[in-house]
């Protein structure tokens, strides 16, 4: 384990990608890619959590290999559970990683967060959950540890209408799901005042 390689501080400091690229040419480019510093982290980690993935991937693609995308930080975590938690990521970031590790998108992170629960949480953009609900459906309706849903992290972090309307579209049934206290979305979204659209919403599709 190490602090901070060169490749890290490329990924931390949106090094143009011509000079990341002709780091990676180097005999000892696979390694480093994969050297991990204090928080387990590799290269590919650090820079799909940049802000700056929103305008641009480049950084991320010459960082990018199956090998490196494949590595767990700390807490679990693959690069695509990291990017998920990126407000940032655009749907090309995401099909990128999943393009390199799609196992990634049924395993856990910590407190059980598959990407999909981490992506509703942190509100990425729609069109990039409706990537993730494509490549792995099954998401829509696995529990984390405290038994909540995508759709549950969605109401109570105060995504917008959109992304509660996407889920719903691709599972309806998920409305009625509870968590481990009992409680539906639609419990979470009264409890964490979600905007009357949303309110409107899951009373519609509970047939309330």
């Amino acid at each position: 384990m190490v602090q901070l390689t060169p490749l890290h501080c490329c990924a931390l400091f949106n090094v143009p990608s011509q000079i990341i690229k002709f780091l990676m040419k180097q005999s000892s480019a696979l390694a480093a890619s994969l050297m991990t510093n204090m928080a387990g982290q590799t290269p590919l980690h650090i820079a799909v959590a940049q802000p700056g993935v929103k305008d641009s991937i480049s950084t991320v693609l010459a960082l990018s290999s199956p090998e490196a995308a494949n590595v767990m930080d700390r807490i679990k975590r693959y690069p695509i559970h990291v990017a998920c938690q990126n407000k940032y990521a655009s749907p090309a970031l995401i099909r990128s990683l999943i393009k390199l590790n799609v196992r990634a998108l049924s395993l856990r992170a910590h407190r059980g967060h598959l990407p999909l629960h981490l992506a509703t949480q942190f509100q990425l953009q729609e069109a990039a959950i409706t990537v993730l609900l494509k490549a792995y459906p099954r998401a829509i309706n696995s529990k984390n540890k405290v038994g909540n849903i995508s759709l549950h992290n969605a109401v109570r972090y105060g995504a917008p209408y959109g992304i509660v309307k996407s889920l719903l579209d691709a599972f309806p049934d998920i409305v009625y799901m509870q968590n481990q206290f009992g409680n539906t979305a639609l419990h979470c979204a009264a409890a964490y005042r979600a905007s009357r659209k949303v309110m409107k919403l899951l009373l519609e599709v509970s047939h309330l």
